[in-house]
């Protein structure tokens, strides 16, 4: 019984973030976006690293129910491995917006500058 609740979770985190990637591809398409082909590609990857690791925890207890230690030590670390390269890609995807609002200010203050040092000649 206690299976079941996980399986409830990863399916509703299945839906949830396969719903967040149509609304972000939506977005991209919009006028005005500032999101680079990098970062897009970045951002596919890291939503079917999640979505996999939702049908993983679902299909968790199928897998683990053989007794097989091995099997079951083997499953949970590819879990593992897997939540750590979506934790290493999402901290380089945060660098890459970090970088980003980093340049778009200093343009914005560059221009400021710039207006200033022409109003006062």
């Amino acid at each position: 019984m206690p299976n079941t609740f996980a399986q409830w979770i990863s399916l509703f985190g299945i839906i949830g973030i396969g719903v967040l990637f149509v609304l972000e591809v939506r977005k991209w398409r919009s006028p005005g976006n500032v999101i680079g082909r990098k970062q897009r590609i970045l951002r596919g990857c890291l939503v079917v690293l999640i979505e996999l690791l939702f049908v993983l925890m679902l299909v968790s207890p199928w897998v683990t129910s053989r007794r097989d230690p091995i099997g079951e030590l083997i499953y949970w670390m590819a879990c593992i491995i897997l939540a750590f390269i979506v934790v290493g890609l999402a901290a380089l995807d945060m660098r890459m917006v970090a970088g980003q609002y980093a340049s778009m200010h200093r343009r914005i203050y560059g221009k400021l500058r710039g207006d200033d040092k022409r109003g006062e000649q």
